[in-house]
């Protein structure tokens, strides 16, 4: 997994449909796909829960995650 400001982070194309994310690319190429189930557990803050990943590095680095954004300035 890629780090900017010693977070970790994924590129690539992503989709949204209602509370579920889709993933191509990022850690992997185009070929692999991932789909993750959204849980919001407060008003800014999500987890990510597996649904299928055909790529196991994402998978494992992605799995019940919390996905955080990083400013272009670098503060969080």
């Amino acid at each position: 997994m890629k780090k900017a400001n010693g977070k970790a982070f994924s590129s690539g194309r992503y989709y949204v449909r209602q509370d579920t994310v889709g993933i191509l690319g990022g850690s992997c190429n185009l070929k692999y796909s991932g789909t993750y189930k959204m849980s919001f557990f407060a008003q800014d803050s999500v987890r990510w829960t597996v649904i299928q990943d055909t790529c196991g590095g994402r998978r494992g680095g992605t799995n019940k995650g919390t996905p955080g954004k990083i400013k272009s300035d670098g503060a969080k």
